[in-house]
């Protein structure tokens, strides 16, 4: 079933549009308005390819009909709308935005959608300007933010705003912004980013310097961050996990245990971007990397770690990581000693690692032992993607 509109649907309170049983499609024409009204539930329908509309009366109860402005074209209009709960809706596509929310909205939950095929997916806030937003409060659960999206998944404003277990799987400028100092709270979520670099943002701060945003309340707790997605998290720690110290310790033993005890698998370690420096010659891609490293003049070694020191460096979650300890290779009587130093564009969930050129320096010992040495220095120049939690 298709219905085009020819005006909004303006919803009273206490009213259900329920499409379950049936595949309904509200298509081609204006589409939903919630204004001034509570107690809703839309569930169940198809929103698409909705247009703009307007400049005409429109019946909003069976004794009453109003002259209404042209429309914006969003699927979905809450205009000072509470209690409102949109459910197992699909979504895509329509002149504006997919659900916008402004003017004093509150109470509203936005869960189990599929969005796809939009640039401005959801608005919750009006603007910077008008404060009576500030009581908004917005449950966005349990959605698909699915291809074709640009941004807005939500952007808020001035409100409180929880973000939890919804999958993030497409994006072109970012996943969730806000302007107005909003609460946001993304619990649980699972953020894939684009495979270009400059992409991997899931968050934007909008409109303000970064010496107001910093004081804004985000946060990111138990999210889980692929492709190299990352969180800028503001009164806490980016993804809401480790603290920089632990998250730096955690990776050095965890790529050195795995370096000593199966090589093999630093393949997980990579990613097709990656790339090696060794003696000169540029090794591209996880396969080609780790058949290099397997392929080194020993098979067996054993890292000793004496130091791990890190620094916070940029504004982006970087760090500086500076790893010192002893090679021990097997029949020789004296260690090797070793030097590293890393730099990481993020640390939390998801890890990228440049340049940690390692050196050794025991160069006064054991002259032969000098090029296998140098052999697993140059081994681990290389950018290293982690996804797995550590």
């Amino acid at each position: 079933m298709v219905i085009q509109l020819k005006q909004e649907l303006v919803m009273n309170s206490y009213k259900t549009i329920d499409g379950r049983g049936a595949s309904v499609h509200i298509s081609g024409g204006p589409c939903i308005t919630i204004h001034h009204t509570s107690n809703i539930i839309i569930h169940g329908i198809n929103i698409h390819d909705c247009k703009q509309s307007g400049n005409g009366n429109i019946r909003d109860s069976p004794n009453h009909s109003g002259w209404w402005d042209v429309s914006d074209g969003d699927g979905i209009s809450i205009f000072g709308g509470k209690n409102i709960w949109v459910d197992h809706c699909s979504l895509s596509n329509c002149h504006d935005g997919l659900i916008d929310a402004i003017h004093g909205s509150t109470a509203i939950t936005i869960s189990n959608n599929y969005f796809t095929h939009h640039d401005k997916v959801m608005l919750l806030g009006h603007s910077d300007s008008f404060t009576q937003d500030q009581g908004m409060q917005v449950t966005v659960a349990f959605n698909h933010f699915g291809e074709g999206l640009v941004q807005r998944m939500p952007r808020c404003r001035h409100g409180y705003f929880h973000v939890v277990n919804n999958d993030y799987t497409h994006w072109e400028m970012y996943a969730i912004g806000g302007s107005a100092a909003p609460t946001i709270n993304s619990q649980g979520n699972r953020f894939l980013a684009p495979n270009e670099k400059y992409r991997k943002e899931v968050t934007k701060h909008e409109d303000a310097p970064e010496s107001q945003w910093r004081s804004w309340n985000w946060r990111s707790e138990g999210d889980l961050m692929l492709n190299g997605a990352y969180f800028q998290a503001n009164r806490g720690r980016s993804n809401g996990a480790m603290d920089p110290d632990s998250v730096a310790k955690a990776f050095v033993d965890h790529y050195y245990s795995t370096f000593d005890s199966n090589r093999a698998g630093l393949a997980n370690l990579y990613q097709e971007a990656s790339m090696l420096s060794f003696e000169g010659v540029q090794i591209q891609g996880a396969q080609s990397i780790v058949a290099k490293l397997t392929s080194l003049p020993f098979q067996q070694c054993k890292h000793h770690i004496n130091t791990v020191d890190c620094q916070p460096s940029g504004p982006a979650g970087g760090m500086l990581v500076f790893v010192s300890g002893n090679l021990q290779l097997p029949g020789e009587q004296h260690a090797l000693k070793f030097s590293q130093i890393s730099f990481s564009e993020h640390i939390g969930a998801v890890i990228l690692v440049y340049n940690n050129p390692k050196r050794g320096i025991g160069r006064d010992e054991f002259s032969h032992k000098e090029q296998l040495n140098n052999a697993t220095s140059n081994a681990v120049n290389a950018k290293v993607l982690l996804l797995e939690r550590i």
